[in-house]
């Protein structure tokens, strides 16, 4: 059930900026957002990732494989939100930990 080649991918967006993505043969469509192309294809990987965002009545939103994935291959791209200091004692000054 991927989504139909007229829609973005990530958002679902049918309007006249999106276009299928050119790097991976228009496995799915991207709009233009530079956002969602940078969640297809993150700086660094030197590839497409391998996912679509469908939604269902049933489910909600949710993954699928765009096509099909090898053992090992990276799916999913993403960055910590919050990132805080350990708590192991005596490494950071006692001002720190509050």
């Amino acid at each position: 059930m991927p989504p139909p080649p007229d829609t973005c991918f990530l958002c679902g967006d049918a309007s006249a900026g999106v276009a299928p993505c050119r790097e991976c043969d228009g496995v799915v469509s991207v709009c233009a957002d530079e956002s969602h192309l940078a969640a297809h294809r993150p700086r660094g990987l030197g590839r497409c990732l391998p996912f679509a965002v469908v939604e269902s009545a049933d489910a909600g939103r949710f993954f699928i494989a765009a096509n099909d994935i090898a053992r090992g291959e990276i799916v999913v791209v993403d960055e910590a939100a919050l990132v805080a200091p350990s708590m192991i004692p005596g490494l950071y000054p006692a001002n720190l930990l509050l």
